[in-house]
């Protein structure tokens, strides 16, 4: 049985927003290493919505988690820290609130202009944030007037700030959360074939549904990262120390024999790129599948898979991506999933690539794709059939 595909909520352009408080749910929960920023992707990908408030005449209050800080006031999770890099991001002037609920927040309703942007604080300092708590989801939408949802990626989560609130206010969806509905969706709804979707990253645990759902759709299933070791131990293969999980067995067989049924092209790896330790100065051999000895652990596959991986992408009307095809995060591991994002940004077919693991493979490569979602778990679980309790919420 197929699942329904779930289609886009009613977008802010739609309404007049002029001389209105709008909140607006981003997604700022961004990745630090040290103090520098790595990923600017979802500051960016809200700067349409912003900017249009602005330009429609509306003052705008932000708020967003960070971290995990499990319902406490910790300066380490305070947005604050990001203060400086998203103003910078998008050019605008930034007012910081200490809060996002009580008296500072209130006090800075009653003073702010038109034309204002203001960031509040970490609504995850609150334990009613992931407990979707009506009485705080009530505290944060007073003395607004609209509640705009422009964090996809958070979108997947029914707490306060991407459901309960919008029972308080009017609420409509963002620019790049309408985009993401429509791109998702449309991959599933009329994809142009030949449909062609590459699934990696580590584990086949949390991508059993977005697999079973493809098959559905897909005319070739191209499986690499360490979830094909999954695969290929069910096949019989010697994966050696590679990672696996052991509990998935049954389920990589069963979604083998569906893509059989279907009469899909469902492509493993034919050779890989083994070592005995994984590092960025680890020392590599390249071995057929069937050479794979017990010490060794799998990595990357190799160039056989590679040319094999890449002809249907040729051909491909569609292509979606998530997850790189090997331990993309070490130079030695990463020749692969460089070369499929190489051969896919300049498919002419229409590329959806999506995953955080997956956008950091390509950052930085000067690479065009037709779609990149900012997602994460929210991608899979759209590109699953499963309907996200914060679009849900808009409806």
């Amino acid at each position: 049985m197929k699942r329904a595909v779930q289609s886009g909520p009613k977008s802010i352009k739609n309404i007049n927003v002029r001389n209105n408080k709008v909140l607006v749910r981003v997604d700022f929960n961004l990745p630090i290493h040290g103090v520098k920023i790595t990923d600017s992707s979802r500051v960016i990908a809200a700067k349409k919505t912003i900017d249009w408030l602005i330009k429609e005449g509306a003052t705008v209050f932000l708020i967003s988690h960070f971290g995990d800080a499990n319902g406490k006031k910790d300066k380490n999770y305070s947005l604050r820290k990001i203060l400086p890099f998203v103003k910078k991001t998008l050019g605008q002037k930034i007012i910081f609130v200490p809060d996002c609920i009580g008296k500072t927040r209130d006090e800075a309703i009653l003073k702010s202009k038109k034309g204002q942007i203001y960031l509040l604080e970490n609504t995850r300092f609150y334990f009613g944030e992931k407990e979707n708590d009506p009485i705080f989801a009530k505290e944060l939408a007073r003395g607004y007037d609209y509640f705009v949802n422009e964090a996809f990626s958070s979108s997947h989560r029914a707490h306060a700030s991407t459901v309960g609130i919008t029972k308080y206010l009017p609420s409509y969806s963002g620019f790049n959360l309408t985009e993401e509905c429509e791109a998702l969706s449309s991959i599933l709804e009329n994809p142009k074939s030949p449909f062609v979707a590459v699934i990696g990253g580590a584990k086949i645990s949390s991508k059993i549904d977005i697999l079973k759902n493809l098959i559905e759709k897909v005319d070739v299933l191209i499986i690499g990262g360490g979830m094909a070791n999954n695969f290929l131990a069910a096949e019989g293969y010697e994966i050696g120390r590679s990672f696996y999980e052991e509990n998935f067995i049954d389920s990589a067989e069963e979604i083998s024999r569906m893509a059989y049924d279907k009469a899909i092209e469902f492509l493993l790896p034919d050779d890989v790129l083994v070592a005995k330790k994984i590092g960025a100065r680890a020392r590599v051999q390249k071995k057929d599948i069937d050479q794979v000895s017990k010490g060794d652990v799998i990595a990357d596959i190799g160039p056989k898979s590679v040319a094999k991986f890449i002809e249907p992408i040729n051909f491909a009307g569609t292509i979606f991506w998530n997850g790189p095809l090997g331990i993309s995060e070490f130079k030695p591991f990463s020749g692969a999933t460089q070369a499929l994002a190489n051969v896919i940004s300049k498919s002419k077919g229409r590329s959806i690539i999506g995953g955080g693991d997956t956008l950091a493979s390509v950052k930085g490569k000067n690479l065009k794709f037709d779609f990149v979602s900012t997602g994460g778990g929210a991608t899979l679980e759209l590109v699953a059939g499963h309907k996200l309790p914060g679009i849900e919420a808009l409806r």
